[in-house]
């Protein structure tokens, strides 16, 4: 993804900061891993938050690991349950 435009970067900042978003990490990170980095977790939370939107997908990810989400978890899950990538390693 290229630099986000004014609108893109107050949509990633207002779900970073967003009480339901920063739980929603928490309980994901406090987890058992099922998937490296809690990949299948973050992924199905992307899909269902985006609504099918590959654009809103990827604003979601930046929010979450700017949230403080694992970035490996949240892009591999980004990656392969929504864009049908495969995975990066690490």
């Amino acid at each position: 993804m290229t630099q986000l435009n004014k609108i893109q970067q107050q949509f990633v900042d207002a779900f970073a900061t967003d009480p339901e978003v920063i739980s929603l990490i928490k309980d994901i990170e406090a987890r058992p891993k099922t998937t490296r980095n809690h990949y299948g977790d973050y992924g199905a939370a992307i899909s269902k938050l985006c609504q099918g939107s590959k654009i809103a997908a990827q604003l979601l990810a930046l929010a979450f690991v700017k949230a403080g989400a694992d970035y490996i978890g949240v892009t591999n899950g980004l990656n392969v349950l929504v864009l049908g990538e495969p995975p990066i390693m690490g």
